[in-house]
């Protein structure tokens, strides 16, 4: 969606496999299970609930500069977001960025009730929910039990891998299975290894 109204998602689901491909040069590629890009108006609030993918989600891309993000439900998510009761148990493979819920998320991102046991794995940012936060999240009563793999080039410095959320956040009653996201330190686990 890219447009000046807001987004309502409700009890809608996917089960097939989505994957996008940023090797052919454009600047950015977002793939989500059920939302590849939510642009909508920055100050209407959107809502998804009761939703959930069970397909594996893919993006792929040459280098660092091409912007791509994967996310189970949403890819990238530019507008102000709430998730309630939702879910995703699908495998999640993102070149940069990667979160079992959502890729890249800017604005006010509230996760409430939601979970991910799917696999997630990238080069950069790699996360059980939340591959990289530009802006705050907020999550709830909110879990992920995934194995996190964490692709990190030589030399890199601007890198993250978390068991909940990469960037700013508030947690409340979640959690994070340590074991599968081999991730100890932090709240939310965020590590800069």
């Amino acid at each position: 969606q890219n447009n000046n109204v807001s987004l309502t998602l409700l009890n809608s689901h996917n089960t097939g496999a989505v994957s996008t491909d940023s090797t052919a040069g454009s600047p950015s590629y977002y793939a989500g299970g059920l939302i590849g890009y939510n642009n909508s108006n920055n100050n209407a609030a959107s809502t998804m609930a009761t939703t959930y993918n069970t397909g594996s989600v893919s993006n792929s891309a040459v280098s660092n500069r091409v912007a791509s993000s994967a996310g189970g439900l949403v890819g990238g998510n530019a507008a102000n977001l709430t998730i309630n009761t939702s879910y995703n148990t699908g495998a999640i493979t993102g070149y940069n960025r990667a979160g079992g819920l959502v890729g890249e998320a800017k604005k006010v991102l509230t996760i409430n009730n939601s979970y991910n046991n799917g696999a997630v794995s990238s080069h950069y940012y790699v996360a059980g929910l939340v591959g990289l936060n530009l802006g705050t999240s907020v999550m709830n009563t909110s879990y992920s039990s995934a194995v996190l793999t964490y692709n990190k080039p030589p030399d890199t410095v601007n890198t993250c891998k978390a068991g909940l959320a990469c960037g700013s956040r508030d947690i409340h009653g979640s959690f994070y299975d340590k074991d599968n996201a081999g991730v100890t330190s932090g709240t939310g686990g965020l590590s800069t290894q």
